[in-house]
């Protein structure tokens, strides 16, 4: 089966964007910041990270999917990114627990982010 090639490039560019995310946080001792806007900052770092890891294994584990309504549909990647945002959104509350509740919110929210696109699209037919 051949994969979707608009999928597959998605998924990679929220895996870069994971990457650069992820590496933010990392050199957070490199940014010098007032301290409540590290504090702000580095967490937005930690969840932007893994929900953009979360979508991008969304869209490759449904690389092979044919939905061509879906693919010719102008929002939607627009809807990737507002996937992104709430997922981001959602691993941020989850951070006050700890950094393993957020990231693993963040990954859950963003992995089911194209399972619901594919419901949103069966259901607006």
């Amino acid at each position: 089966m051949e994969n979707n090639k608009v999928r597959v490039m998605w998924a990679g560019i929220f895996l870069l964007l994971g990457i650069f995310t992820g590496i933010a946080f990392i050199a957070k001792e490199a940014l010098n910041f007032e301290s409540w806007l590290d504090a702000n900052l580095v967490g937005i770092f930690w969840a932007s990270s893994w929900s953009a890891f979360g979508i991008a294994g969304g869209l490759w584990n449904s690389r092979i999917n044919k939905t061509e309504k879906l693919l010719q549909h102008s929002h939607y990647m627009t809807y990737f990114i507002f996937v992104w945002f709430i997922s981001t959104m959602a691993s941020l509350l989850a951070l006050s627990k700890s950094h393993l509740a957020s990231a693993l919110v963040g990954i859950a929210v963003g992995f089911t982010g194209d399972a619901l696109a594919g419901l949103m699209h069966n259901l607006m037919k």
